[in-house]
């Protein structure tokens, strides 16, 4: 991506925002600022910006004249459209995943996840978090929200940036919060109800540090809401306390602590401690719990006044507003480096003779790992199901390529074509399983760039629906026929591999009195 001329000392950032032309949002009106790093190093040397807005009818062919361009070495992305918004969103980090470049902020796994979904990981992370119900059209406010305490808050199911809310979003009674509701409902379809915590909020901002490895929690802060006031609905975020939002710091050591800790576990367990995300708590005032009302992921930096919560935190925060734009630079372009060294060295490619198979895009060592198969997702069917409820055509892939995991569980092909690995046989492959078993995948030889990669089918396809087949591989090697019994039957081939081959077929031979 870099281009000749570049300056090896200077740092090509190009900004993303999310453009508001032809937009409906609603906010609109109001969040009209220009959001920049710049706005905190423009007197750094080091670093060149330049801005561009993103549509999102064009988000995927601006990204990509952009990353083609080769002008820039990372993107700021401060794009943060909702899905039921028309902005810019989630199809900017599709498209920059896609293109493989370095940039800042949120993966697209953890872009926007739902309140309910931040909710579930929270249980499992040990969070706190209030007392809550969806509420859906057809629902019945009073008994899907019988369990809940008033007063209450009705927020949207999913947006931020407090749209939606409105002072009387707070409820007390039942007919409030059934008025409440409708409003909701009648502009978003669902709506989520909660207990109100009357307590203090503490804003936590974390991001993940350089090595990617660790998580870096800043100074805990305090919102001092205006008199009158206890939450932020919209009128107040965006009109009444922008501008002039006051904080403080967190001066309970305590409570500060618990803050941070819970802020960098939530950032951990909800946003997969990729970019950053400011966590909002509420600490009960009766019994100082502290709750997670939410996470936001890409939340608001470096606005030009630098009252933003996040700017409030950084100006606290002996980072400083400047260093956390250059650790947030340095962190993206460091992750893009370790994401790029865990990608495959391989490409699909066809031949008239030899179909789709598998090729190595540059020269690959022995010993070197080649595919990342641990802890990833496997299409799994049961031999019964498949026999009993797919058809014919299906059945003979299944015969051919299916893998056994045991006698009834098989590994078959994903539903999505682009993560499909036809692997071709070898009699002596240049590919071969890790040590005890292991999924991760391995170069056996030297392999040149170009080279057409290979497995023994013995190591993992053999089983009883395996279907013999007459090899053409070539090697000095060959078995010219291939068959399910090969590893029982062979002991040169148990003597090569050893362990590097599925535990389903070391341990059924193994059993059968093959092995020792």
């Amino acid at each position: 991506m870099s281009s000749s001329t570049k300056d090896s000392d200077c740092i090509r950032v190009c900004v993303l925002s999310s453009s508001y032309e032809g937009s409906q949002a609603l906010t609109k009106d109001w969040d009209n600022y220009v959001c920049t790093p710049a706005n905190v190093l423009n007197q750094d040397p080091r670093y060149e910006f330049t801005n561009a807005l993103i549509l999102k009818a064009t988000a995927y062919s601006q990204i990509r004249a952009l990353v083609n361009s080769g002008k820039f070495d990372v993107f700021f992305n401060m794009c943060d459209g909702a899905k039921d918004e028309d902005r810019a969103g989630i199809t900017v980090v599709q498209a920059l995943e896609e293109f493989g470049v370095a940039f800042t902020g949120s993966d697209s796994l953890h872009y926007e996840p739902s309140k309910l979904d931040m909710k579930m990981l929270a249980f499992y992370a040990g969070i706190k978090v209030p007392p809550f119900a969806r509420v859906s059209i057809r629902d019945d406010v009073t008994q899907v929200c019988g369990h809940l305490n008033f007063p209450v808050i009705v927020k949207h199911i999913s947006g931020y940036g407090s749209v939606g809310m409105r002072k009387e979003s707070k409820c007390d009674n039942i007919k409030e919060l059934r008025d409440e509701v409708k409003r909701f409902i009648d502009m978003f379809g669902d709506a989520l109800v909660e207990e109100f915590i009357e307590g203090v909020e503490i804003n936590v901002l974390a991001m993940e540090e350089l090595d990617g490895n660790s998580i870096r929690v800043l100074q805990p802060i305090q919102i001092v809401f205006p008199p009158g006031e206890s939450f932020k609905h919209f009128d107040l975020k965006w009109i009444g306390m922008h501008n002039h939002q006051v904080s403080v710091i967190v001066d309970d050591p305590t409570l500060s602590k618990t803050c941070a800790r819970i802020g960098l576990t939530a950032f951990e367990r909800i946003l997969g401690g990729v970019g950053y995300g400011r966590s909002d708590f509420r600490v009960c005032a009766k019994t100082g719990e502290v709750y997670l009302l939410e996470i936001n992921p890409n939340c608001g930096l470096f606005y030009p006044n630098r009252d933003g919560t996040a700017d409030l935190i950084m100006d606290v925060d002996p980072i400083t507003p400047a260093g956390v734009a250059r650790h947030l630079i340095q962190a993206a372009l460091n992750r893009n480096k370790r994401l790029a060294a865990k990608v495959a060295p391989s490409k699909v490619t066809f031949h008239p003779s030899k179909g789709y198979h598998v090729c190595a895009t540059r020269d690959i060592s022995a010993g070197d790992l080649v595919f990342r198969d641990e802890s990833s997702s496997f299409t799994l069917v049961t031999k019964s199901y498949a026999q009993t409820h797919w058809n014919d055509v299906d059945k003979l892939a299944f015969a051919q390529y299916a893998w056994p995991l045991s006698n009834e569980a098989f590994v078959t092909w994903n539903p999505d074509p682009k993560s499909w690995r036809p692997i071709n046989h070898s009699c002596s492959p240049n590919l071969w399983f890790g040590e005890n078993h292991s999924f991760n995948v391995y170069a056996r030889t030297n392999i040149k760039e170009g080279e057409q990669l290979t497995m023994d089918y013995a190591t993992f396809c053999s089983g009883p629906l395996m279907h013999a087949f007459e090899c053409e591989c070539e090697a000095s090697s060959c078995r010219k026929k291939i068959t399910p019994l090969d590893y029982s039957e062979r002991s040169e081939l148990r003597q090569v591999y050893g362990t590097r081959v599925t535990d389903y077929i070391y341990s059924k031979f193994k059993k059968s009195g093959e092995l020792s």
